[in-house]
């Protein structure tokens, strides 16, 4: 994303980051992971040099922005890049504006100057921005991509669906049980989990587990060590945790959460309407 007018000095740029319930937004300098598979679709935006994104099959780029779907196996090589990245959750209102963008498991190149407008405000996330205005740095984004992709499908679930979604997200003990929610809503547990993926798209237990990732950042960013973050996250133990990380984000949590690392956190509530 090159400015015509103006030129930015990148060298004392920060990274931060911006968790919200079915959103996350993060900045960072250099960005490359290993191959992973978020349930989470990705908007990518990069400023002065573009990155590449490796799937099984093909290497994509250079790019400047893209979308990734759901779900696709993938990896990003940004090594020279300032990278944007928004994660919107599928089952979540905010997803219609990508319905149009292509199934589970592609990559979607975007036009070099879809977001040059927003370059300014974009660099601003570096500097820690409050989390209203984060928020709505990221409804930008997610505005012009409805412009961008006009034809949308609402998302109209199943009210038992949506109480699920809601408790998950309120509370999240250490280890949902399937026969928990079971009596929530007063179906069974197989019923439950078809209801939930025939209206989201997604199956429960893989909601359940990017919740948990939620909370296991929130307690690392409060000072928790690894081994307490798994258990109180409803892990096994660190390692296992530390290895879910890198599947589901292509990096471990030492690469936001090392001592090394200057990072600004920002664990925000969803603004009232």
């Amino acid at each position: 994303m090159n400015s015509s007018d103006e030129s930015i000095d990148t060298s004392t740029l920060k990274n931060s980051i911006y968790f919200w319930a079915g959103r996350l937004l993060f900045a960072r300098r250099r960005l490359d992971t290993a191959f992973h598979a978020h349930h989470a679709a990705a908007v990518i935006m990069a400023f002065d040099d573009p990155f590449v994104i490796e799937t099984e099959d093909k290497r994509i780029g250079p790019l400047f922005s893209a979308i990734i779907s759901p779900d696709t196996y993938h990896k990003s090589i940004a090594p020279n890049s300032d990278m944007i990245v928004l994660l919107i959750d599928p089952e979540s209102g905010e997803y219609e504006s990508f319905v149009s963008t292509g199934q589970s498991g592609t990559v979607h190149e975007l036009d070099k100057s879809i977001f040059i407008q927003l370059k300014k405000e974009l660099l601003r996330l570096f500097d820690g921005v409050s989390c209203q205005k984060a928020w709505e740095i990221s409804q930008e984004i997610l505005a012009i991509i409805n412009k961008r992709f006009s034809e949308k499908t609402q998302l109209k679930y199943d009210t038992r669906v949506q109480k699920i979604i809601e408790k998950l997200r309120i509370e999240l003990p250490e280890r949902i049980c399937i026969r928990e929610l079971e009596k929530e809503v007063c179906i069974s547990g197989d019923r439950l989990m078809r209801l939930f993926k025939e209206h989201t798209g997604l199956p429960l237990r893989r909601y359940l587990l990017w919740s948990r990732l939620l909370r296991s950042s929130s307690l690392l960013k409060q000072g928790y060590s690894l081994t307490d973050a798994a258990h109180e996250s409803g892990f096994s133990d660190a390692a296992h945790m530390s290895r879910t990380f890198k599947k589901n984000f292509g990096f471990t949590p030492s690469f936001f959460f090392s001592k090394n690392e200057a990072v600004d956190f920002h664990f925000c509530n969803k603004p009232r309407v």
